[in-house]
Formats: C-alpha cells, structure tokens, sequence
C-alpha cells in the first residue's frame, strides 16, 4: 500500500487523514463505524528536526460475523519536515524568443550535518495553467553530476537554470524544492517573465481617405501539424486596424516543390484622416510560439507628374475665320 504524506514545517504542525471504509453490511468494532461507512483517522505532526519519519495506523476490527479473529488493516504514513522559507525569490527574464542561462545558488537553511549518505535531488513544481509551455521553455539541473552530495552543511548547491520562453509571460511564480534522501526538504520560489519579443517585421498598409486596404500575412505552424492560433492587438492600437480571423488554423510549412497555401490571415487598415502615419501592434500566438508585427497605415504617397507627361496644349496657327478678321480682303481696288 502506498504511504499516505503528511509534511510540517519545522517547528510548525502538519495534518492528515487516515480514511478506512467499512467492508461489511453490519456495522463494525467498538468505533461504531456503519456498514460500508468509512472511519476518518486524524494525524498530526510536529517535527523537531529536518528529518523523515515513518510510522503506521492499525485499524482492528475484532469478533465480526465474518471472522472470529481480529481482523486488521495497516497504514503507512510517512512524515516529511520542510525547512522555513528562506525569502529569497530568484528572478529569470528575458525576451520570448530569447534565451538566458545562469548559475542558482541555495543554502539549506537549518541543515546542521550531513554525511556521504545524504543526497539531494530536485524537483520544479510548476503552476498549472502554464505547465506545459514551462515544461518546454525551462530547464533547472545540478552542475554537479548526480548524485549530489554536500562537503559541509553550510555549502550551496548549484543549479544551472536555462529559460527559452517562445512567446510572452507574464511575471509568474514557481517552486524548486529539494529533498535531502535522509530527510528533510527545502522551497525555494523562482520568478519567469517573458517579455515582448523582437519584431518579426512591419506591416505596411496604404489607403486612401475614407477607403480600406487588406494585406496577407503568412505564417506556419512550429510542426507538420496545423497549429491552432489567436490574433490580437495591444490596447494602445487605433482601431482603425482589424485582422481576420481573429482565431484560426497556421498550417504547416509546404514541402519543396509543393504549392504555397493560402495566407491564414488578413490584416486590414481603414484611413481615417489626411496625413497622419498611424502606428500599432499585432500579435499572433499558438501554444508554443508568438509573432509580433508593427503595423502602419498611411496614405498613398503622392507622385507629382513630370513635364515629359504632358503634351503641348497651345496651337500657334490662326484659322481661316480668324485670319479673315486679322487682315481683311481689299475689294474693287483696281
């Protein structure tokens, strides 16, 4: 049977239950428990040293009609002291699309010994809603090969922490905790941000006033598979942006000699006013990725015409009825 967990705080106090159900139609023991009813057995533990203790919950059930005998149940439960917070938060950084690779230090504080038997392994409990974009853009290991072992209590241990996000994070909370394998166990909390990345280029869209203009954008899927999307602008873009469709489907990059699919989406500017360039974001992100564009709208640039565009317009000959009126004929003149 597997162990039921209880874990305290040194000097503090943990609580856990022991549940056991009833498998008989009558009811059972001293404890009336009813039939098919379940006995809820309280623990509670106060450690007073970093250390892991073991022990087990009997349940007897004596003189049932099923067995003259005394009939029991065993629980293990295993105890885990976790060492007080330390306080310090480690904070990682850097541009999604980017990648940062440094050196963490820990101290266990309240570690008074150790010894060759005492190893220490690690886990990252990471928060669900991003569980598995960080399970891909993170990676905290030992720089010691395992197992890893302490020469003196109040000596570091070293983890190297590589953070390759691919699209943007918010500042989120995470936990390393470590465990020493003759008990004891230590959190540390771990800070990731992923901020916006480099531009992946400008969008560059013209339209006369009161008219809109569409451009296609073109982009694949991480994968051979098509890659569900979402569109968005910051809230600092001018409305006069829109982009279809707001949600959709990249698909995958074509092979060589296959044809190009059609672009997935449509980026469109309505011009507003005379003169003015305007200027915003987009951004389109999948699960794994995240593309970030300017975008600017403006009008047509003006190309004045040039002299060879235009055709002589005057005409230096008079007609005959002009003529006639410029220098009329003399009659009967002998």
């Amino acid at each position: 049977m597997e162990a039921i967990s209880v874990s305290a705080m040194l000097g503090g106090q943990g609580q856990g239950v022991v549940q056991w159900r009833n498998p008989f139609p009558e009811p059972a023991s001293e404890t009336t428990v009813q039939p098919y009813g379940t006995l809820l057995v309280p623990l509670r533990y106060t450690p007073a040293a970093l250390k892991t203790c073991h022990c087990e919950v009997l349940v007897a059930v004596e003189g049932s009609s099923y067995s003259l005998n005394t009939l029991e149940w065993r629980f293990p439960v295993r105890a885990l002291t976790e060492a007080s917070l330390s306080g310090v938060v480690f904070k990682y950084k850097c541009k999604a699309r980017a990648r940062i690779e440094e050196t963490m230090e820990v101290v266990l504080n309240g570690l008074q010994k150790v010894g060759p038997e005492d190893e220490f392994t690690h886990e990252v409990v990471l928060p669900p809603e991003h569980r598995g974009f960080l399970e891909q853009a993170l990676r905290v290991e030992p720089v010691v090969a395992a197992p890893v072992r302490l020469a003196r209590p109040d000596a570091p241990l070293r983890y190297r922490v590589c953070f390759a996000p691919q699209r943007m994070l918010p500042p989120t909370s995470l936990e390393l905790v470590i465990n020493k394998s003759t008990g004891g166990r230590w959190r540390f909390e771990m800070q990731l941000q992923a901020t916006e990345p480099d531009l992946d280029g400008v969008l560059t869209i013209e339209a006369a006033v009161g008219a809109t203009s569409y451009i296609p954008l073109r982009l694949y899927a991480s994968g051979s598979e098509p890659q569900p999307f979402t569109a968005s602008f910051p809230n600092d873009t001018p409305m006069v942006f829109h982009v279809i469709p707001a949600k959709g489907l990249l698909p995958p990059a074509p092979k060589p000699g296959e044809p190009e699919p059609e672009p997935p989406l449509q980026v469109s500017y309505s011009c507003r006013e005379f003169g003015k360039v305007v200027r915003g974001r987009l951004y389109v992100q999948t699960s794994d990725m995240q593309f970030s564009y300017e975008l600017r709208g403006r009008m047509p640039t003006y190309v004045p015409p040039t002299p060879a565009q235009f055709a002589p317009s005057v005409d230096n000959k008079l007609s005959a009825a002009a003529a006639e009126v410029q220098h009329p004929s003399v009659l009967g003149q002998q």
